[in-house]
């Protein structure tokens, strides 16, 4: 019966200290995961960072991209990637690969 009892305390006490180990979005230890990385697939919509200036490219300075049509707009997304996007509601219509 000591034994049993020495059990459950020693599993409690696991559990317990196990508990305090995970952080939560309230504790100033908390770290929130981010993706780095973006799947572009027709159909997306392109988080917000990218509708900067900055990466907003002239179709007719590459090769491959076509003259986009009303309220649409050709982004940059990495060296090699170009993404179509529509202004209105922000979805990928198209990715090029060059």
């Amino acid at each position: 019966m000591k034994r049993l009892a020495q059990g459950i305390v020693l599993s409690l006490a696991a559990t317990l200290a196990a508990g305090s180990v995970f952080a939560y979005p309230n504790d100033p230890h908390y770290v929130k995961q981010t993706v780095t990385t973006t799947e572009w697939r027709v159909g997306h919509a392109v988080p917000p960072e990218h509708f900067r200036r900055a990466h907003a490219v002239d179709y007719r300075h590459y090769k491959r991209l076509h003259h986009p049509a009303r309220h649409q707009q050709w982004y940059q997304v990495n060296p090699h990637k170009y993404v179509l996007v529509n202004t209105d509601n922000h979805r990928v219509i198209k990715v090029v690969h060059r």
